[in-house]
């Protein structure tokens, strides 16, 4: 169970979404019930599919929103055609483009990445996004 969106004085806007998408459900006792993995895909598929459609921006049109950009199941960021998701980097805090930045218009090397996050990166994933960011940045 969620304990911040279970909180009434949360009023993010990822809250006030689901809050608007589980009302056709119940509300938060769908989070509260005894469901099988089997009867929430459904639902969860249904909300996610929407939050795509209100959320999503199809191009980037500046280098600030381009550095702001969330490196994480981001349909613009793509390795072998599919989003990424790279566990350890985001629970050692890498979760924007910004961050593989070195505070210029340059990337930060593999060495320095590893030391500054103290991450046990793969040179090969790490080559992958790269090249997948570069090809972002040239759309631009």
């Amino acid at each position: 169970m969620d304990q911040k969106h279970l909180d009434k004085e949360n009023r993010g806007k990822w809250k006030l979404f689901f809050d608007l998408e589980l009302e056709k459900s119940g509300g938060a006792i769908v989070l509260t019930s005894n469901l099988n993995t089997k009867d929430t895909i459904k639902t969860l598929s249904e909300v996610l599919t929407i939050w795509a459609e209100v959320n999503f921006e199809d191009e980037i049109t500046s280098e600030s929103q381009f550095v702001g950009q969330s490196l994480w199941h981001n349909s613009l960021i793509r390795i072998n055609n599919h989003p990424i998701f790279y566990r350890e980097w985001f629970q050692k805090g890498v979760l924007q483009v910004k961050h593989l930045k070195d505070g210029s218009k340059y990337f930060l090397s593999l060495t320095d990445l590893q030391n500054k996050y103290s991450l046990n990166a793969c040179p090969l994933g790490y080559c992958g996004l790269l090249s997948a960011l570069k090809r972002l940045w040239n759309t631009v």
